[in-house]
């Protein structure tokens, strides 16, 4: 439910949250969060086995493609905004 809420409020606030420094903002703090979680020796052996590593950087490639995604979506949808074609298509 709370993952729900979060992508839905994701959605609403697509704009500011898709800013580089914010987007960047975020990453440092889920990287912090991570590194302070591999101080406790359980979670730490368990996520390091071999078979758990992919699961961790999936985690993470989806969270880098869903922002890539908005981003692009966001960027987008000002130029349209604006009167101007998508990015890479010429008026002709």
């Amino acid at each position: 439910m709370v993952s729900v809420a979060a992508f839905i409020l994701l959605l609403r606030y697509r704009k500011i949250l898709t800013e580089p420094v914010v987007a960047w903002s975020i990453l440092n703090g889920v990287l912090l969060f991570s590194g302070l979680a591999m101080t406790d020796v359980n979670f730490a052996a368990i996520i390091t086995k071999p078979d758990n590593v992919p699961i961790t950087m999936l985690i993470f490639s989806v969270g880098f493609c869903t922002w890539l995604g908005l981003r692009k979506g966001v960027i987008n949808d000002e130029r349209y905004a604006r009167g101007e074609p998508p990015p890479g298509k010429g008026r002709r």
